[in-house]
């Protein structure tokens, strides 16, 4: 039982690791969340790897049968709650019913080998005081150094991070003028390859009057430097239909976008260098 719990935690928290080096943008969103994400995946990280270096088994299990108890708790709430993914193991969906049995299961299976002492378990020899803070000290260390550098990452990207200021549900409000000097925040979520060279974008909405202006003149531009038209949602149709020198892209879907249009952005090398609203020359 114990490799399994051990195991699971740590493999939780690789896991966690992983999303949020690959989607910060939405990971690292809120004032705490840049140094609380990598404090939990340090100190998730740091009780798997005591689990399974057996130190103080007896003990810690009782630990981690209230961990998981509380698990538990937390994965029922969100499966009645009706989500979709209890977030527990990062970028890899599982169903909070799923998440519920399994730890349902790692209960029972921690409170029989707490009720159970095996003779195996008397009879087992501890390791010297020495190798106990020796192994200890490296369990810290290392869970330390791995936090310690996932918090760098997320002071490197922070920028992006309160760049996108989410206010209900999957409502964005993006604010341009606040992007000047920084790597553009919503680059993951264009359907278009802005990171290198200079670009001048216009984000642009069909059904805005002031964007139908805007867009024939950008067109224009489009004959002399690079353009990109980044058309927000909701969608015009004929837009696959459309052509010009402009590069056409669009703003992922799968967020409400709250932006004013039209907006001017220059980037050079996926850096905002200037930002302008209403129509451009």
């Amino acid at each position: 039982m114990r490799w399994v719990v051990g195991l699971l935690l740590v493999f939780a928290a690789i896991l966690k690791g992983v999303q949020l080096i690959a989607e910060p943008a939405t990971t690292l969103v809120g004032l705490s969340a840049r140094w609380l994400s990598p404090a939990q995946i340090g100190v998730e990280l740091a009780f798997g790897l005591l689990i399974l270096s057996g130190l103080y088994w007896h003990r810690v299990r009782w630990l981690a049968l209230g961990t998981f108890v509380v698990f538990a708790g937390y994965a029922f709430y969100q499966a009645i709650g009706g989500a979709v993914s209890c977030g527990c193991f990062g970028p890899v969906k599982v169903h909070p019913w799923w998440t519920f049995l399994l730890d349902v299961a790692i209960v029972g299976g921690l409170s029989t080998s707490i009720l159970r002492r095996t003779q195996v378990e008397r009879a087992s020899i501890s390791p010297g005081l020495l190798h106990q803070r020796v192994l200890v000290g490296s369990i810290v260390a290392i869970s330390l150094v791995g936090a310690a550098l996932l918090m760098r990452y997320a002071q490197t990207r922070s920028a992006q991070a309160e760049s996108l200021l989410p206010s209900a549900g999957n409502l964005v409000i993006l604010e341009p003028e606040k992007w000047v000097g920084k790597s553009l925040p919503i680059a993951d979520s264009i359907d278009l390859d802005l990171s290198q060279g200079d670009w001048t974008v216009l984000l642009h909405r069909h059904d805005c009057p002031e964007c139908q202006a805007a867009v024939p003149r950008y067109e224009e531009l489009a004959l002399h430097r690079r353009v990109a038209l980044v058309e927000v949602p909701p969608y015009e149709e004929l837009h696959a239909l459309a052509t010009g020198a402009a590069h056409r892209g669009r703003l992922a879907s799968d967020r409400d976008w709250f932006v004013q249009t039209p907006v001017e952005l220059r980037l050079q090398d996926g850096i905002v260098l200037a930002v302008k609203s209403g129509h451009g020359d």
